[in-house]
């Protein structure tokens, strides 16, 4: 009676705590689940940082893309007829673009040039701030203007120009070191432009 009853308090105070072999597991499944975690953590960090650099490349290229959207729609608008037909497009090179067209509605000609200055696409108006230029985006990393007649071959002419078309590149302002340290997050865009205008 007495062996038994011995018996089963060794064995209720086995059950009472953990051995040292669970301990070491629970430990090493606690360990696990942390590396997971963390691991998670880190992926999911990197991966927040590369959409903020695609985003901010797309905002530079919505910006630039829009801004000469707004102003090609001008080219050759001239209520007051100022000048005589095929004379609105000033200078025509793969990068560096001026035109001109009444922008304000004021009867008189404003001359809109865009360029391609190292990283940067730069816009001048010749009636605002002096005609001095300012940037449209930065972190540009290329630029081509082409032209075309409209036959819808490419043209030097230019008053034969009827068509202007252009590829644009933006490249983030750094590498994404966490994600990729070798590679930039870069974005182009092609458009073609059809000045009403000059069709008509």
């Amino acid at each position: 009676m007495m062996r038994a009853s011995s018996n089963t308090r060794r064995s209720g105070s086995r059950a009472d705590g953990f051995t040292f072999v669970e301990m070491l597991i629970t430990l090493v499944i606690g360990a696990l689940l942390f590396l997971g975690a963390s691991k998670f953590s880190i992926m999911s960090t990197r991966s927040l940082a590369v959409e903020s650099l695609k985003q901010r490349v797309e905002e530079r290229v919505q910006v630039a893309m829009t801004r000469l959207r707004t102003d090609i729609r001008y080219l050759g608008y001239d209520p007051g007829a100022t000048l005589s037909s095929g004379a609105y497009i000033t200078n025509a090179a793969a990068t560096n673009f001026a035109f001109r067209g009444d922008l304000d509605a004021d009867n008189v000609l404003e001359t809109v040039t865009y360029r391609q200055t190292g990283a940067v696409l730069e816009r001048s108006v010749s009636n605002e701030n002096g005609g001095a230029y300012s940037p449209v985006a930065t972190n540009l990393q290329s630029m081509a203007f082409t032209y075309f007649d409209s036959a819808g071959a490419a043209t030097a002419t230019l008053a034969n120009i009827r068509k202007i078309n252009i590829v644009i590149t933006f490249q983030s302002e750094g590498k994404d070191a966490l994600h990729d340290p070798i590679t930039f997050r870069i974005l182009t865009v092609k458009e073609t432009f059809v000045p009403r205008n000059l069709l008509l």
